[in-house]
Parts: C-alpha cells; structure tokens; sequence
C-alpha cells in the first residue's frame, strides 16, 4: 500500500491505494494467498499457475522504495520490475524503458545529481547473475553492463560517486538448486564477499 499527502492551498489531504500488481490481482480473482514467503517458497496451485510461476511462484511487492524519474513515479520491489503509478496513485503498469521487456531492479536506485540519470542494478538466478543499468532523464535505456559472476547474491543497494558505481557482493548467496534439493534458497558464503568498481564500463572485483 502507497500512502501520499497533498499539500496544497494551506491545506493537507490524504490518500492510500494498494499497487495493483499482477500477484495482487491474481489472488484477488482467487480469494486467497497463492503465494509462500522467500523461506517458505512454494508451488502454486496449477489452476492459477502460468509460465512465470513455474517451478516456484515468487510475488514481487513493490513496498521498498518510492520514486519519481522521467516524470514518472515508480513504486520498486526486490529483484522485479518497478511499477509505474499516477500522482493519484493508480497502478499504470510495469515501468518499461527499454520498450520491450520490463527491467528488473533492486531494491534502491541512485540518480547522478549532475545530469539526471537514474543508476540501478538487478541481480538474477540465471546469467547474467549481475547487470548495472543508467536510464536518462527522458526514461530511456543508455547503458547496460553484464557483470561476470559465477553465483547469484542478493545486491539490495550499491554507491554511486562521481566516477564510480560501488557494487558491494555481499556473501548472501540465493541457490535454486539447494532449494530443490530440500534446504533453504538463501546461504551464507563469506569466502565469496567481494565488491566490484565500475569505471567508463570497465570494472575489477576486490575481496574483503
């Protein structure tokens, strides 16, 4: 749920509205939770269950983070696409600046104070396990850098400087396999921590 408050003439108004997103609407249609939580995944009943649900249905709520970039405000999840919402805050849809498949993105962004470009970063179960992207302050797509990794690892937030994006791999591993195999998809690996400096798209990892 979105909470907002206008101010305007001397006076204060408020609003709240739930984003309206796919998993929502989908549970509504059900009545009920179709989903488990990050350590309890489970399989989604077939009768609700699609392509992207398969093996493991994950919901993504866009709860962490609220924005406004290229005259857009998005609402940001974890590891899933943004969701673009009105002043109002009416659901638009999935943010899309690449104008073909929805970007996903971590939990926080960074926007260059200089010339307006908004930095994130989006971490995967498949390769590539780590990608940086810049969008302009038009909402288009300008860069895209595949970071070579071997393992996925939650990346929740990174530091953007004048000359650098600090992307700090932090040793909380997620394993599809382990959790096939019965034991948890979240592990901790701290022979793994690392942090990689990205410059003029170029980039080198250092150990802890």
């Amino acid at each position: 749920m979105i909470h907002a408050i206008y101010l305007a003439n001397g006076e204060a108004h408020y609003r709240n509205r739930y984003v309206e997103t796919k998993g929502l609407l989908k549970e509504r249609k059900a009545g009920k939770a179709l989903y488990g939580g990050i350590l309890n995944l489970i399989p989604m009943e077939p009768e609700w269950a699609n392509a992207e649900d398969v093996p493991l249905a994950i919901k993504k709520n866009p709860t962490i983070h609220i924005i406004r970039h290229a005259d857009q405000y998005l609402a940001l999840s974890e590891g899933g696409p943004a969701y673009q919402i009105t002043a109002q805050l009416k659901t638009v849809g999935k943010w899309n600046p690449s104008n073909t498949t929805p970007l996903p993105l971590c939990g926080h962004t960074r926007l260059d104070p200089v010339n307006g470009d908004l930095w994130f970063v989006n971490y995967d179960l498949t390769p590539p396990y780590l990608t940086l992207y810049c969008v302009n302050n038009k909402g288009e797509v300008i860069k895209k850098i595949d970071i070579e990794k071997n393992h996925c690892s939650m990346v929740h937030d990174f530091v953007l400087t004048e000359h650098y994006a600090i992307i700090f791999d932090c040793p909380v591993v997620l394993d599809i396999n382990q959790l096939k195999a019965g034991g948890s998809i979240i592990n901790w690996r701290p022979e793994l921590g690392g942090a990689y400096r990205l410059h003029n798209h170029q980039y080198t990892f250092r150990n802890n």
